[in-house]
């Protein structure tokens, strides 16, 4: 970071820091084009004999779970299929992997799909080793059992849920999207490949880069944030600045789709470390009560919450406007979230005023209670709340 601040123009000594003393995790990573191949050499590595493969439609019918059964076949590992997911997963999506696990008398967990396969094959983690139901694991560190092995390969370049020790859950009851944070859950290997996200409409490829760039942002301004996580989300940062434009006007350029893919990885060991804020509250109220898409409502939330957290920390925002090219003053660096949204994608696509309006006390409430709520450097008042609700939709 020393480096970095001096060629950003900031003066920083070693006697202006405190003594902070921070974990970092990950997984096992094996990253960069092709690393999907190594699949069955891991899953032979682990000592799997049988594993349930955990996906969607949209993604099997793009190939790639063909692809990696080829694989397990050919290394003497029996495979079972759950492809019953649908994006902002539901409990239920969990009980029913379960049960194909023990069907096939499964020792370990593959995951192959963005973050809403990966967030079940969490849940189907937790379940098969622990028991009960998975509502019944919603918090932080109540997963006491080891999980089976969990081994993932990201489709989408966002989430980052294949590096995470989160596991979000729609409770369609109460209209909450439920957080579960465990390093339990963490898998064991991700194979960050990003030949995987040529199949990705463009409309996702926007989204799940938007929901990157909602995760450096947030993980560097976290509260819980160091200097370690703040270099992984400023690389993102400058990484999706650079070539998102380009990944987005030619979906072939594998220099963009790889750069693109990194910077995913990037924010998504900031965040896992460091925390979100805000703006995953809100889109989390969004999605659970109204079913939205998860990177759209982050990619519009974001400016408005720059705005709002920018007088708390403004120099680690200048260092984010820097990066990006911008002035480092805040209206520059909103207008230019505001700019990046507005390139990438409409706006909330779904999102209608009257039912907007009728659940804005709820959501107000249960952003307020969200987990991520507590990493944000400025914490919010209930009217302050109201304000940024009104914001997204303009009434």
């Amino acid at each position: 970071m020393l480096l970095l601040d001096r060629k950003l123009g900031l003066a920083r000594t070693f006697s202006d820091m405190s003594v902070q003393f921070r974990k970092f995790i990950s997984p096992e990573l094996i990253h960069g084009p092709g690393s999907r191949r190594w699949l069955d050499r891991v899953a032979v590595n682990m000592g799997l004999k049988r594993v349930c493969l955990i996906t969607d439609k949209g993604v099997r019918q793009a190939g790639w779970v063909d692809q990696a059964v080829a694989q397990l076949i050919a290394a003497e590992i029996a495979c079972v299929i759950f492809d019953g997911i649908q994006p902002n997963p539901r409990p239920q999506q969990v009980r029913d992997g379960v049960a194909t696990y023990l069907s096939g008398d499964c020792d370990g967990i593959i995951a192959i799909g963005g973050g809403s396969v990966i967030d079940v094959a969490k849940g189907v983690a937790i379940m098969v080793s622990s028991g009960g139901d998975i509502m019944d694991f919603i918090g932080v560190d109540t997963v006491r059992m080891p999980c089976p092995p969990l081994i993932c390969c990201p489709t989408t370049a966002g989430s980052s849920a294949d590096v995470s020790p989160f596991a979000v859950i729609n409770d369609e009851e109460n209209g909450l999207k439920q957080i579960i944070f465990s390093k339990a859950i963490i898998p064991d290997v991700s194979l960050v490949d990003p030949e995987t996200t040529n199949t990705l409409s463009q409309e996702l490829i926007a989204e799940t880069a938007m929901d990157a760039l909602s995760h450096a942002m947030e993980a560097l301004v976290s509260t819980a944030g160091s200097d370690l996580t703040r270099v992984h989300a400023l690389r993102a940062i400058d990484l999706l600045t650079t070539f998102l434009p380009l990944r987005l006007r030619d979906r072939t350029n594998a220099e963009a789709c790889q750069a693109v893919m990194e910077a995913s990885l990037h924010a998504g060991l900031a965040f896992s470390n460091a925390g979100l804020g805000l703006v995953h509250a809100i889109a989390h109220t969004l999605g659970g009560m109204l079913d939205l898409p998860h990177g759209q409502c982050n990619a519009v939330i974001l400016p408005e919450v720059v705005d709002f957290n920018y007088a708390t920390c403004p120099e680690l925002y200048q260092l984010a406007a820097k990066v990006m090219g911008c002035e480092p003053s805040q209206q520059a660096l909103v207008d230019h979230l505001r700019g990046m949204q507005s390139q990438a994608m409409p706006g909330i696509q779904g999102l209608m005023a009257d039912e907007y309006l009728q659940h804005l006390p709820r959501m107000i409430d249960n952003a307020l209670s969200d987990l991520c709520l507590v990493t944000n450097p400025r914490q919010p008042a209930r009217e302050d709340m109201e304000v940024l609700y009104r914001r997204l939709i303009r009434v």
